[in-house]
């Protein structure tokens, strides 16, 4: 399930999650609309070992957690590990490319 984010559950999501991964995105936007279909075909392959939340850009109130991220447009992606981010991407994502970075998330952050 992908989680719809806003900036007063943004904070507490990304903490909560051992593992998260962001789209940050804009209605108005076409690619987004492709990379909400692709994370949606994705998603349920990692659920339970990453958490997928997504966050409008447009919102005033917003603004502060994009510039905080360096988001200057969308698509436009962040991962977390134990709240602390890992790296962001811009972009459109096939299935394949979106599997390969929550893969190598993963790998990254597995003690063993």
């Amino acid at each position: 399930m992908v989680t719809e984010l806003d900036a007063h559950t943004f904070s507490r999501f990304v903490r909560e999650h051992g593992v998260a991964f962001i789209h940050f995105w804009a209605v108005w936007n076409g690619y987004d609309r492709t990379m909400k279909a692709v994370i949606r075909r994705v998603e349920p392959d990692y659920r339970g070992r990453v958490a997928v939340g997504a966050i409008d850009v447009d919102p005033e109130s917003h603004h502060a957690i994009c510039v905080e991220h360096g988001v200057m447009g969308p698509p436009f992606y962040a991962c977390y590990y134990n709240g602390r981010l890992q790296r962001t991407e811009v972009g459109v994502l096939t299935e394949e490319e979106l599997r390969g970075r929550l893969d190598g998330l993963l790998r990254a952050t597995d003690p063993g």
